[in-house]
């Protein structure tokens, strides 16, 4: 049966995108579809776990729906990331530099700002490991992916300076490229001064 085939976590993530979906106002897919400009078909394969979304479109979930990553995936918030993403957030996940917002901005929200610095981070890193594993390439699992970055953001959040201890050591961020490890030391310079 075709239920089975799908793995827990898509059923799981498909079952939470419309409980928020409804939650939140949007009554049809299709307007939330039409929010996230997309088309309908599209997006009611998410909800039917046909298929996962990409980072980019899930970060706009995320920012459409004022959820925050772990809200949408079901895993345990700290006091400090009910916030949520600010509207405007459009940097993290599948976004070039060049997209990304300056991180160092100022953000009505100090909160939400933090919030976004720290999922920005995650991303980046979330995708280096992924592509180091050698699957960036076709990207066959951006869910998974996402569920790596939700997991780094939680730890980043619970304990910010030995998550990032730990992220400075792994494999993939020792053995990414010059112009990665440069991105990846200014998301944590950015952290480390949103976080002291």
């Amino acid at each position: 049966m075709l239920t089975q085939a799908v793995p827990a976590v898509r059923r799981q993530f498909a079952r939470r995108l419309r409980e928020f979906r409804i939650a939140r106002g949007f009554k049809t897919a299709r307007s939330l579809a039409g929010a996230l400009g997309i088309d309908e078909n599209r997006y009611t394969r998410y909800e039917r776990a046909e298929v996962e979304p990409d980072l980019a479109l899930i970060q706009r979930i995320c920012e459409t729906l004022r959820l925050t990553p772990n809200e949408l995936f079901g895993l345990p918030e700290t006091a400090r990331t009910n916030a949520g993403l600010p509207s405007g957030h459009s940097g993290g996940a599948g976004f070039s530099e060049s997209e990304a917002p300056p991180l160092d901005a100022a953000a009505a929200d100090p909160r939400a700002r933090r919030d976004a610095i720290t999922w920005t981070l995650a991303c980046a890193v979330a995708e280096l490991q992924a592509k180091a594993e050698g699957s960036a390439a076709s990207d066959p699992a951006p869910l998974a992916t996402l569920q790596r970055a939700a997991r780094l953001f939680a730890d980043l959040e619970r304990r910010p300076f030995a998550a990032v201890s730990e992220i400075l050591l792994l494999p993939a961020v020792a053995s990414a490229s010059q112009t990665e490890a440069r991105r990846i030391g200014e998301l944590v310079q950015v952290f480390a001064r949103a976080s002291g």
